[in-house]
């Protein structure tokens, strides 16, 4: 994968690039067939014996969403390359790179109420969520790898809940990028 090796290119770069798959994802999930839906038309395919194969009403709406919102190509390497083992060339001081890592922490403290939420939805996502972030401020995985692996959660129940769960992912991300003050 082609990228900037100088520190503060690469960080503007990947920057674009998150927000490049975050719009890539958020255009996808908007035009897919609610969850509901989608598990209709694969049980109508079922009955009408047309599973496998393609021709179904459940293919055919996967289908019109992959064919409207085309993946970028280098998306599958992006997510999967481990910037983290590449050596740049510092052209920054470090400590624009610190992050607040308390700030973060108090975020995942708040996400952690969610651990136990009596919808498993909101508590794998609040898990997954907790998870990824420590892990991103133990250095265990790069910000890419935390921005693929923590999408916004898009859940129709509990709103609430899913907006106070998406709220913290954002303030995470912000707080990742924002140099000291």
């Amino acid at each position: 994968m082609e990228f900037p090796k100088l520190q503060s290119e690469f960080n503007y770069w990947a920057e674009a690039k998150n927000k490049e798959v975050s719009v890539f994802r958020q255009r996808r999930s908007s035009l897919y067939k609610n969850v509901v839906d989608q598990l209709d038309d694969l049980w109508k395919d079922i009955e009408d014996g047309i599973i496998p194969g393609k021709g179904g009403k459940f293919h055919q709406s996967i289908s019109r969403v992959k064919n409207a919102v085309k993946k970028p190509e280098w998306y599958d390497e992006y997510l999967n390359f481990d910037f983290s083992k590449e050596e740049f060339e510092d052209d920054i001081p470090l400590i624009t790179l610190k992050r607040d890592d308390a700030s973060i922490l108090q975020y995942i403290k708040e996400a952690e109420k969610f651990l136990q939420h009596g919808d498993e939805v909101i508590s794998k996502h609040a898990l997954k969520l907790t998870k990824n972030a420590h892990d991103l401020i133990s250095n265990l995985v790069p910000f890419p790898t935390f921005v693929a692996n923590v999408p916004k959660l898009n859940y129709l129940m509990y709103t609430e809940d899913v907006n106070t769960l998406n709220y913290i992912h954002d303030q995470i991300v912000t707080i990742y990028h924002r140099p000291p003050k």
